[in-house]
């Protein structure tokens, strides 16, 4: 008895800690794991990198413009006969060359391939962005989870407490009825019993809840060790209808539109090695300088500088039917994400129905289990009445008591159960992440 009453102590001093931790609702949990999940941070920077890589210049629309530079110096040695008989012979003559040029060459003509690679480009930025809204969908999706862990281990544990609770005030009649003869010292002994159970209970109920905090502050990317309370109770929606949520899924899934995006890169590589059958068109332009200087030969010094222009056009003629094959493959892929996307829809409609018959089952069961917690609960204040006038014995009571327990934990279960089904099901049909 004295070790009850000392952890119902310690007990009531942890509920003023936890009454003072820091208030944590689902919303602020899923705005926490926004700005600061790992895995959505670097999937952030991973859709910054498709973003620069979308530009002209990486399409081929630009010019490109090269700066050369050479600079040649010798130390030779002369021997020189000319026709009239004459010699020029020098020995440690110096040399020098300099070359200097400024190149452009723009390609203005390619068969339009330049165009489609800049849609390409574009699609594959678009791809970087449903990228993260995928892990920011499936983020929320963990994060969703392991908030509603938290809220019904914490009611699992405020249950326990409860329950520990009931089994003190039980001891308390039983050994006044002891005392005063109209029980046997068996039941108070089956009474003290049921209470160590019961705190044993409480123990591994806290315990499971700290664990479970520690997961969430992981998915939060926080340290371990941060504590908080959850609100008492998981608000479930109970108004999703499956006809919305196929339509919104074949809209807004992720994976969907991922595919879709894939068809149209597909599309796009295709254009673009079509472009190779047709003729390439660029333009060159430039500036240059040369300077030599010479103390044998024919010239001193000799120094020019100007411009050039024109044009070029070049024409595949036979590439060892590289091309046809690569077409081929192409159009095979084609085929690959068009079957690929077909059965995407197969696979999503498939599981938003059974997500949905999970659903309103667990919906069904709520409603079910909260009118077996109020016979339960009845049932138990009933059955208190009856031990206090030695009607039933604590046996009995206790059977009554720990049918109330069983019953409540069925409806946090099946809270939860519900939850997590509208949590599928919002994931599924894009529903879960911010707005695009």
């Amino acid at each position: 008895m004295v070790k009850v009453v000392g952890f119902i102590i310690a007990f009531l001093s942890n509920v003023k800690a936890v009454q003072s931790q820091p208030l944590l609702n689902l919303n602020e949990a899923l705005q926490l794991a926004l700005q600061n999940n790992f895995s959505i941070l670097i999937a952030a920077n991973e859709s910054k990198i498709y973003s620069i890589q979308n530009h002209a210049g990486e399409a081929g629309m630009l010019p490109m413009i090269t700066g050369t530079g050479q600079q040649d110096n010798q130390v030779i040695n002369t021997r020189q006969v000319f026709l009239n008989r004459t010699e020029n012979n020098r020995d440690g003559a110096k040399s020098d060359v300099l070359n200097a040029a400024v190149e452009m060459n723009w390609t203005v003509f390619d068969g339009f391939r330049m165009f489609a690679a800049k849609n390409r480009l574009s699609e594959l930025e678009s791809i970087g962005k449903l990228q993260l809204t995928q892990q920011i969908e499936r983020t929320f999706s963990r994060v969703t989870i392991a908030w509603c862990n938290v809220v019904f281990y914490q009611q699992q544990y405020q249950l326990m407490i409860q329950s520990l609770e009931n089994s003190k005030k039980r001891i308390e009649f039983a050994e006044l009825k002891f005392k005063a003869g109209k029980i046997a010292r068996i039941e108070l002994l089956k009474a003290k019993v049921d209470a160590n159970t019961d705190e044993a209970n409480v123990l591994k109920a806290a315990h499971a809840l700290e664990n479970q905090k520690a997961s969430l502050n992981l998915l939060l990317s926080r340290e371990p060790g941060i504590n908080f309370t959850v609100p008492d109770s998981i608000i479930i929606n109970e108004s999703l209808v499956m006809d919305e949520l196929i339509n919104t899924s074949l809209e807004r899934n992720s994976s969907l539109m991922g595919l879709k995006k894939m068809q149209r890169i597909e599309l796009l590589s295709r254009r673009e090695l079509q472009a190779q059958r047709f003729p390439t068109v660029q333009i060159r332009s430039g500036y240059s300088f040369s300077r030599s200087t010479s103390e044998a030969g024919f010239l001193q010094s000799a120094r020019n500088n100007g411009f050039h222009y024109g044009a070029g056009i070049s024409l595949n003629l036979f590439n060892g039917m590289t091309l046809h094959k690569r077409l081929t493959a192409n159009k095979i892929q084609l085929e690959s994400v068009d079957m690929m996307l077909k059965d995407s829809i197969m696979r999503i409609k498939n599981a938003i129905v059974q997500s949905y018959n999970a659903y309103k089952l667990h919906l069904a069961l709520v409603n079910n289990e909260k009118n077996n917690v109020l016979i339960a609960e009845e049932n138990y204040a009933i059955a208190n009445e009856q031990f206090i006038q030695g009607v039933i014995t604590s046996i009995e009571l206790r059977e009554a008591q720990l049918n109330w327990v069983s019953t409540k934990q069925r409806l946090l279960q099946a809270m939860l159960e519900a939850k997590l089904s509208e949590t599928e099901l919002f994931l599924i049909s894009g529903k879960l992440a911010p707005t695009r």
